[in-house]
């Protein structure tokens, strides 16, 4: 956010004047970290808009998703600037209350002392959409003004689907709310993304960088003016820079920086990316202000499996003497015709793996499962000869 934007809508009675120090002029948040990792034959996609100065409301479009989706997970990801949390809104009419992963001084807005960042679990309602239109209303919206200096800047749709026929890929997200405030000359956010190991070499990957309150569109087309210099990197590259906000954003203050072909930019074997916001004065002596919110990366990887997107066959196609898989209280009962090469994994109901019970050789007998939550997992059992799974209920 400009700061001579600060002053014009100051001078136009449409915001309250701030203290140096205090209400803006800080640098600094919530910096990015692990919000969920999954390994599997899959990718993501995602798509976003903006919602300020749209009366809380936006549409995002979505496509590539296979045409029979196995949808793992989709999360909804926006910031608000506000004087309190506002973590409601609506997507195609259901009600969303994301939750809190990130605050942030505001972006040199007046009166108005924090951003926020939120994520919602939305993957029921994609999973009955699949490809096509999504509507965002009742996001925070104060009134008032045209242009308030607070309300919802912006949402992205980030979707996690199987693709069988894909390599094994490694999707980390990372969230938070980091502000760069424009009082240093120039301002700059570091941060690193983990968690992961790379193929060598890296075949496959893609990522999304995505900032709160860059001017794109709406500094250069209501005044004319520039905002200061933008410059995004990725592990020390170069891939986005603009003097009237990121090129390529999504409304007046959100811009979702997509690399759909980030192989390149990654060494083979490598466990972390870095990422980095720079901002500084142009010739204008304009500068900037904006917040970095999230990060997402998928790449190829050598990793095993957390969440297994292949066909599963059900026990009673395999029931009988010589093949079958069936859950006993704590033990899983086993019983192969032969020694065969497999493995036998525990998964949580949403994907996520608990325990491997089995790996290797494999024979009949019985497995005892450790000590669990209370909760409902699947047994999922995977041999050169077939498979199997069996649900497993935990209680007190």
């Amino acid at each position: 956010m400009n700061w001579f934007f600060l002053a014009v809508m100051a001078s136009l009675g449409t915001s309250q004047a701030g203290t140096e120090g205090e209400t803006y002029s800080k640098h600094g948040g919530t910096s990015l970290a692990l919000y969920a990792k999954y390994v599997l034959k899959g990718n993501y996609i995602v798509g976003s808009c903006g919602l300020r100065f749209n009366g809380g409301q936006c549409t995002i479009n979505l496509s590539g998703l296979p045409a029979s989706p196995d949808i793992v997970k989709a999360y909804l990801i926006y910031s608000v600037i506000a004087a309190t949390e506002q973590p409601q809104g609506n997507l195609n009419g259901t009600p969303v209350n994301g939750v809190l992963r990130g605050t942030g001084p505001t972006p040199c807005w007046f009166g108005y002392p924090d951003i926020y960042t939120y994520v919602a679990d939305v993957t029921n309602i994609v999973r009955a959409t699949g490809n096509g239109t999504y509507n965002l209303t009742g996001f925070y919206d104060p009134g008032g003004s045209p242009y308030s200096p607070a309300g919802a800047d912006g949402a992205s749709l980030v979707v996690i689907f199987c693709d069988n026929g894909s390599v094994i890929r490694t999707i980390v997200i990372y969230l938070g709310a980091y502000t760069l405030d424009a009082s240093d000359d120039p301002s700059t956010y570091n941060w690193n993304l983990a968690n992961f190991t790379a193929t060598n070499p890296v075949t496959s990957a893609r990522t999304t960088l995505i900032f709160a309150d860059g001017q794109d569109y709406f500094w250069e087309s209501y005044w004319g003016k520039p905002t200061g210099l933008e410059y995004v990197y990725f592990n020390g590259n170069l891939i986005r820079s603009g003097q009237y906000g990121l090129p390529g954003g999504d409304g007046n203050l959100w811009d979702a920086v997509h690399i759909s072909n980030a192989a390149s930019y990654i060494p083979g074997g490598a466990s972390s990316v870095s990422g980095q916001l720079t901002t500084e004065r142009d010739a204008s002596n304009a500068r900037d202000c904006i917040t970095a919110v999230a990060h997402i990366l998928s790449v190829s990887s050598v990793e095993a499996e957390t969440y297994y997107c292949g066909p599963v066959s059900s026990e009673e196609e395999f029931a009988g003497d010589e093949f079958s898989l069936r859950a006993a209280g704590n033990r899983v009962l086993l019983s192969l015709p032969f020694p065969v090469s497999g493995n036998m994994r525990l998964y949580s109901s949403d994907g996520r793996l608990v325990r491997v019970l089995a790996d290797g050789k494999l024979t009949s007998g019985e497995v005892e499962i450790p000590p669990l939550e209370p909760g409902v997992y699947f047994l999922k059992l995977r041999t050169e000869i077939g498979a199997a799974e069996a649900k497993v209920i935990a209680s007190d």
